[in-house]
């Protein structure tokens, strides 16, 4: 019977030691890439949400501008609709009338926002107004965000 040291190769010992650690390492990668590709999957979705958001107060300054406080009868507040832009339904979004919209639809569906211009103490009426932007449909814990804003009329000075 020849001995251990005449025999070239690995013991059984040495090959399992050598598989656990490869092991150990490869679940190390892998748990690196998987957190990887949910990290960038979040970054997308805030980009995206930023993005939502500044189309969504670029659409409230439009509707603001638009909006001719001589038009509101005594007593009424001077202050523009609630927009309500459902980008859910894509094909509803495109139909709208509404080209901020129809524009919205081509670029963030999957959510809804809705606009409130609201009355302040900073608010000048008919010439600024207080926007809440709130924005749904968004995935993973945040359902729901909600940011507001001050705005004034293109032609007023900001106060």
């Amino acid at each position: 019977m020849a001995r251990r040291a005449d025999k070239a190769g690995f013991t059984l010992i040495e090959v399992l030691i050598a598989m656990s650690i490869l092991a150990v390492g490869a679940a190390s990668i892998l748990s690196i890439f998987v957190w990887a590709i949910a990290w960038q999957s979040k970054r997308v979705e805030d980009n995206r949400l930023v993005g939502l958001y500044n189309h969504a107060l670029a659409h409230a300054r439009a509707r603001f501008n638009e909006f001719d406080p001589g038009a509101v009868p005594k007593g009424e507040p001077l202050l523009p609709k609630k927009i309500v832009a459902d980008l859910r339904d894509k094909n509803a979004a495109r139909a709208s009338s509404d080209k901020m919209i129809r524009d919205a639809a081509e670029r963030f569906d999957g959510f809804q926002y809705i606009i409130t211009f609201e009355e302040n103490d900073l608010a000048v009426p008919g010439s600024s107004v207080v926007v809440d932007i709130e924005i749904r449909g968004l995935s993973g814990q945040r359902d729901e965000s909600s940011h507001k804003w001050f705005l004034t009329r293109d032609s007023a000075p900001a106060g």
